[in-house]
């Protein structure tokens, strides 16, 4: 007999790949059903159909974010907001280009699903990023700067390095994905979030 979760972690696993690939509309559950080799009911079963298929995906990949409410009881706000970056970055990187593509993909198109992730995921990441900046910056650690902005800014910096590892390796001869680059690359990221926003 079948294990059931073995069944949806190969839809999902075929899922991930095809919604990257072909974009959420491309993408039918038929191709995923036959792919996964599973029969087509078994999506809807499982699923509930191709949304909750799409949520699904997105949760095995990004939920861990939702896990990480300890870096608001750290003291240090500048080490909470790097162990903070390095975690996203890292997530980012474990699970594969293929995450990263369908995200850029729902940033880049109509929006129609861009909703859901951004209120499942960035923007309660982005609000807790700030409301650690805003604790830094009542302490009189961080001068008076929008911390929105500079949380926004400090993010778009790690997604181009997350996102541009074939670029990168291209232009400036580097791997992303080698530790030493990617010690720099995050130090480098920081210190220029750090310039902007310290109290001097």
């Amino acid at each position: 007999m079948t294990d059931p979760q073995d069944t949806k972690k190969r839809i999902i696993k075929v899922a991930t790949r095809l919604f990257a690939e072909k974009g959420y509309d491309n993408s039918s559950i038929r191709a995923i059903a036959r792919e996964a080799r599973v029969n087509l009911c078994a999506i809807s079963y499982h699923f509930g159909g191709k949304e909750g298929l799409y949520q699904a995906v997105l949760s095995q990949n990004l939920d861990e974010m939702l896990t990480w409410t300890d870096l608001l009881e750290m003291d240090n706000e500048i080490e909470a907001l790097k162990i903070f970056l390095i975690r996203h970055f890292m997530l980012i990187r474990r699970r594969g280009p293929e995450i990263g593509v369908l995200l850029s993909r729902e940033m880049a198109g109509n929006g129609k699903r861009l909703s859901f992730v951004t209120g499942r995921y960035f923007k309660p990441m982005l609000e807790s990023m700030e409301n650690i900046m805003a604790r830094a910056i009542k302490k009189g650690v961080f001068r008076r700067v929008d911390p929105k902005l500079a949380v926004a800014g400090l993010i778009a910096q790690e997604i181009f390095f997350a996102r541009s590892d074939t670029l990168i390796k291209q232009v400036l001869g580097e791997d992303v994905l080698d530790t030493d680059f990617f010690r720099q690359v995050m130090d480098h990221c920081f210190d220029i979030f750090l310039a902007g926003v310290l109290k001097r």
